[in-house]
């Protein structure tokens, strides 16, 4: 057996598998194999046949050239004892058979990588040695076309048919646009940074800038402002009541904490001791009534609230008795026959939840037409709503005197609805607090003198809301992490600073272009918009801590970062358009008009690509490879023809019909690419297609 495979016949690579017309070896459930003890041999240089010259009366050689013979290399492919079948042998035959030369590449790993192929046939003997059950192996002889290696085919494509005007502005669009995306993005930052700004910080009491005793913000509602004192670590009331109106988000979270002495804070007709006071949470929800729920004002004085109609339920006279309205514990009441009725907005299928406080411990409502009743301190029912019949009625239980204070009527959603009947009144009252359209917060510190050192209120969304029920501490949702924020800032700087720089760079290109008008102005409102920009982002670097950054601090700045958009929008279109009236002096600049690629021939020879050029405008179409000192003009164009240059065989084609031949229009220089990187200019207006392979030994 081991005469059998004595013979050495791998000359070329020692790859197991190898793709031969179209085929992989494993097709056919053979493998290349070395199966000699001895090393394999592999082809290092193609032979070369020398062309010499001797004189008569020298006795050295002159060489004039030398012929390279093309690769041959042996294969034995041994049967796969596993898989093999005859039915395999008559697929080998067909495969090998060809009638010129198919493309050959080794499976291994390098030459897979670097896609090295080369173009061969079988040629000399081909010999099958088998013992007649499926074991054996065959050998053959190839013989490629060239003394070389090949990578794949490859194509570039280039469009040079862009006028330098259209160039430098689709440059500067880029450019402005990563400027605009750079404030959108340092203004997105800011404001998620901001996003859980506090409502209520404790910058806000100790800023006076009125220097009217009264914190910024708030509104005096009964005592003396000499009754206030701010310091910078607290705020001293003393019988005084003061107001925020709050802009609170429908359906948003709400979380509060404060800490102080004496007095109490109202929250949604709630009072709470400061003293001990817990963290509050809370969700606004925006009241179908409005104010008509609160029962705090009777502008009229007749004893209704504002908001609300009066009538009586049989239709006959009303009587002033009917109707009563206190506005020190905004409670309405409705008796004998008495009927208050007010609009409300519903839409169809939408779930509603209606809640009133009934000091009476009785109540009766009817809403589209519907009445619901209650005998409990806390009247709560559910409805869906429709807009047929938009109307809220509030009658006396029983034609007995009735109490009703905090109407609110709440948009819900599906999971809220299901659940509202199981929840106890305390419950309701805690999860559907009272709200009108004007929500507010008051400290009461009427008839006792005490202080209050914080108060914070945090808007959270359901994400954080969530983070915060699962035992997140509040100060690691509403905190900033000033080395991210810093790292952040420091980013933002940096993109403009170089964005800066590269946009310059392409005014610059048009400094040198005679004839080019207003360049300096456009140039300066360019530094102007980016200057002021890096202005502003390093103004953010000067805060140090969360008390610095609420949103009444960064506020103006965050504005003006945003008004710096539309200024940057307007600026682009004034700078596209003078670059427009400037066209003709910049499209007609050599130094802007040129186009410049980079090719790297990574083989070992240099070769003559072919070009496939399109003409646009008919112009003098150059190709300069600076890495040769290579220079070729086409000339003699009309728009749309296409000129082919092949550079191996020196031809030059064109699609121009016959007897029109374009080798007059050409310098007879083809163009090639050394070994390594290779620098082309083109000018002309055009459209190029590049097509080469490397060579390798």
């Amino acid at each position: 057996m081991k005469d059998k495979y004595a013979t050495e016949y791998t000359e070329l690579r020692n790859a197991p598998h190898f793709i031969f017309n179209g085929k992989h070896t494993r097709d056919f459930n053979v493998n290349n194999v070395l199966v000699d003890s001895g090393l394999a041999k592999d082809t290092f240089l193609a032979d070369r046949q020398l062309i010499t010259e001797r004189t008569r009366y020298n006795d050295k050689s002159y060489l004039l050239g030398y012929i390279e013979s093309p690769l041959k290399f042996r294969i034995r492919l041994l049967f796969d004892p596993h898989k093999f079948t005859l039915a395999n042998i008559a697929d080998l035959r067909r495969w090998i058979d060809t009638d010129t030369y198919k493309e050959f590449k080794f499976d291994n790993e390098e030459e897979s990588s670097l896609h090295i192929i080369m173009y061969a046939i079988v040629t000399g003997s081909s010999e099958l040695s088998h013992n007649v059950i499926n074991d054996g192996y065959l050998d053959l002889e190839f013989e490629t076309n060239s003394s070389r290696k090949y990578s794949e085919i490859l194509e570039d494509n280039y469009d040079f048919s862009i006028t330098a005007t259209e160039k430098v502005l689709k440059e500067y669009s880029q450019e402005l646009h990563s400027l605009l995306t750079i404030e959108k993005n340092f203004m997105n930052h800011i404001k998620q940074n901001m996003a859980r700004t506090n409502y209520a910080n404790i910058e806000e009491f100790f800023k006076d800038r009125n220097l009217d005793r009264l914190p910024d913000g708030w509104k005096l509602i009964s005592g003396s402002l000499s009754n206030i004192t701010t310091t910078s670590t607290k705020l001293t009331l003393n019988n005084v009541v003061l107001r925020k109106r709050l802009n609170l988000i429908n359906g948003r979270n709400y979380y509060m904490r404060l800490s102080g002495t004496q007095g109490k804070i109202r929250i949604h007709e709630n009072d709470y001791n400061i003293s001990g006071f817990t963290p509050h949470q809370f969700k606004f929800r925006k009241n179908i009534l409005k104010n008509a729920g609160t029962f705090d004002i009777d502008s009229s004085t007749d004893g209704v609230g504002e908001g609300w109609t009066k009538s009586t339920i049989d239709g006959s006279v009303i009587q002033n008795s009917m109707f009563s309205l206190d506005l020190n514990t905004e409670t309405q009441t409705i008796n004998t026959n008495g009927k208050l009725t007010t609009i409300g907005q519903f839409s169809n299928g939408i779930r509603y939840v209606c809640i009133a406080e009934t000091p009476s411990n009785q109540g009766r409502i009817k809403i589209q037409g519907k009445e619901y009743t209650n005998t409990d301190s806390l009247m709560s029912f559910k409805f869906l709503g429709t807009t047929a019949e938009n109307t809220v009625e509030l009658l006396p239980y029983n034609n007995t005197s009735t109490k009703y204070s905090r109407l609110r009527i709440y948009v819900v959603n599906e999971e809220e609805y299901n659940g509202f009947d199981t929840l106890t009144e305390n419950q309701i009252r805690e999860k559907y607090p009272h709200f009108d359209d004007h929500p507010y917060f008051d400290i009461n510190f009427n008839g006792v003198s005490g202080t209050i050192s914080n108060i914070e209120m945090w808007e959270l969304n359901d994400v954080n809301k969530k983070r915060l029920d699962g035992g997140t501490p509040i100060d690691d949702i509403v905190g900033i992490d000033f080395t991210t924020y810093k790292s952040k800032l420091t980013t933002f700087e940096s993109q403009l600073t170089t964005l800066k720089t590269d946009t310059l760079e392409t005014f610059t290109k048009l400094e040198s272009i005679n004839g080019v008008t207003d360049l300096q102005n456009q140039y300066s409102k360019v530094i102007s918009i980016f200057d002021r920009v890096i202005a502003k982002t390093n103004e953010y670097s000067l805060f140090t801590s969360d008390k610095q950054m609420q949103w009444e601090d960064v506020q103006p700045r965050y504005l003006t970062v945003k008004d710096f958009i539309p200024e940057t929008e307007e600026l682009g279109t004034e700078v596209i358009n003078w670059m427009d009236l400037n066209r003709k002096y910049i499209d007609t600049s050599v130094a802007l008009s040129n186009d410049t690629v980079e090719i790297f021939n990574f083989g070992d020879k240099e070769v003559y690509p072919i070009f496939e050029i399109t003409s646009t405008d008919g112009s003098v179409i150059g190709i300069v490879n600076h890495s040769t000192n290579q220079i070729t003009s086409i000339e003699d164009n009309i728009p749309n023809e296409v000129i082919t240059m092949i550079g191996e065989t020196e031809q030059i084609r064109t699609s121009r019909p016959f007897p029109y031949f374009k080798y007059d229009a050409h310098d007879d220089v083809f163009i090639k690419l050394k070994r390594g990187m290779n620098k082309l200019t083109f000018t002309g207006s055009c459209k190029v297609k590049i097509i080469y392979q490397f060579k390798l030994l």
